[in-house]
């Protein structure tokens, strides 16, 4: 139990016992055994792996975990379920091969059990591990089973997902790449660019869905950009590696429960009715401002603990205004959740009865997070004084307006020159990002998957062609 366990192990044993929880008072989920069973293997198995000392023990907890889950996803058996099974089973097949292939390298090389952050890595085993923890974390150009399994999962089973299970994967780069940051210097620009890139790319995509859950699954995408990103700052700058990976703690502790939060919320909010659709409502709003970084909410101690570590590593004047663009960009999201959500029609019949009490919990734990022992003290130093509580404020106040400009029914009265008559977020987003549709089509075709798969089987010939020699540390 160490410092990085302990930081994962919070989060997840919080989150993993309110979604529980919820799924015991759900009706159809209660009384499935092989619901019971998936989530309590995959439950396992993340504990398992978050606790790992060795990287045997470790991929034992990952692989577990990761299966497990699969009869969560498909568990409604629509056709729709069943399909995002496939791409999720293929996508952690990709993963799991790389992830395998590297720990039976290692152990071949030491002869023996690895301890994690002891083991000595070839740069191509650490390929390895990257796309395989790239995968589950579910950055672009590897994402494509994230945005499909959200939605056909059952509520309880989307909010351990996003909140807890994909982000293994910046634990299991941590595990392997913290003991020899200064040595991978050089992977710390890439990791940087595609942290970029897949915060830009969630958003534009999410504010291209209309499903609720949809949205909450870019938005996942989006904020997992912002891990990488601080792991790559870890590398790139070792002088600001110690708060680059605070700053990925708190980044986990603050997404887990404002997003395990948000997605209890919607599952009760489309089987209410009435005056609980309008209370429901109004307290998502609470761990949606959260996401987007307002004041005095734990995204303001999150977006506070990004910014130290990228004024330590000194980065220059563009990555703060790129981050904040990206917090105008989750502000957007959260604002076309809601906005989606509302618009749901009414469940027809009696309303379910819900269970209010666990997703109560999340709501308080997300409120009280910001006010805890917790927060580190640089965190509560940044986010102190007026002009840290005007740089939080004003992202979102943009990020809202521009949603009310672009999104909403007075909008359409007005004739915008960069976008067509049509009205909604599929036709102004192609106008302001052409071609995004399309990429995204195609990058969920299987042939491009099969290539994918074709580029990781010859990284895994090349890995079992390398003589054992000649590590990185």
């Amino acid at each position: 139990m160490d410092e990085v366990a302990r930081a994962f192990l919070l989060p997840s044993a919080l989150i993993w016992c309110l979604a529980g929880w919820f799924a015991a008072s759900r009706r159809g989920l209660s009384s499935s055994p092989v619901f019971a069973g998936c989530w309590l293997l995959a439950l396992a198995g993340n504990l398992s792996l978050i606790l790992a000392a060795e990287l045997l023990v470790f991929y034992f907890g990952f692989a577990l975990m990761t299966f497990a889950a699969y009869g969560l996803v498909v568990h409604q058996g629509s056709p729709q379920a069943l399909n995002a099974g496939r791409w999720y089973l293929f996508m952690m097949f990709l993963g799991e091969l790389c992830l395998f292939t590297a720990v039976a390298l290692l152990a071949v090389a030491a002869g023996a059990a690895t301890a994690l952050g002891l083991a000595s890595y070839h740069g191509l085993t650490l390929g390895l591990f990257a796309v395989g923890f790239a995968i589950k974390l579910g950055l672009v150009g590897v994402h494509t089973w994230l945005p499909r399994a959200h939605p056909v999962a059952p509520v309880p089973a989307s909010a351990v997902l996003s909140g807890v299970m994909i982000k293994t994967g910046i634990l299991g780069w941590w595990r392997v790449s913290e003991p020899h940051g200064p040595l991978l210097s050089d992977w710390g620009p890439w990791l940087m660019f595609l942290g970029i890139v897949t915060v830009f790319y969630g958003i534009a995509s999410g504010l291209n869905s209309r499903e609720p859950k949809t949205v909450l699954a870019w938005s996942s995408v989006s904020q997992m950009g912002l891990a990488a990103l601080l792991a790559g700052l870890a590398l790139t700058s070792p002088g600001a590696g110690h708060l680059a990976w605070l700053g990925i703690a708190w980044l986990v502790l603050h997404h887990g429960l404002a997003k395990a939060a948000l997605f209890l919320g919607a599952g009760l909010f489309q089987d209410s009715q009435g005056k609980a659709r309008g209370w429901i409502g109004l307290l998502l709003c609470l761990p949606a401002l959260a996401l987007a970084g307002a004041p005095f909410t734990s995204g303001w101690f999150a977006k506070a603990a990004l910014d130290a570590a990228v004024i330590e590593a000194g980065q220059g004047a563009w990555l703060p205004w790129l981050l904040t663009a990206g917090a105008v960009g989750t502000t957007l999201l959260m604002a076309r959740f809601l906005h989606s959500l509302w618009v749901t029609p009414e469940a027809d019949g009696l309303p379910t009865r819900g269970p209010w009490l666990p997703w109560g919990f999340s709501i308080v734990c997300v409120l009280a997070l910001p006010w805890t022992a917790w927060v580190p003290e640089h965190v509560r130093d940044m986010a102190n004084g007026p002009l840290a509580l005007l740089s939080a404020l004003w992202p979102v106040v943009l990020g809202l307006a521009l949603y009310m400009a672009l999104f909403t029914r007075p909008a359409t009265a007005i004739r915008w020159p960069w976008r067509p008559r049509a009205f909604g977020p599929r036709a102004a987003i192609p106008a302001l990002l052409p071609g995004l549709v399309h990429v995204e089509r195609r990058m969920h075709r299987w042939s491009v998957v099969g290539t994918l798969f074709m580029f990781v089987i010859a990284l895994l010939l090349a890995a079992l062609s390398l003589r054992i020699s000649g590590p990185v540390a």
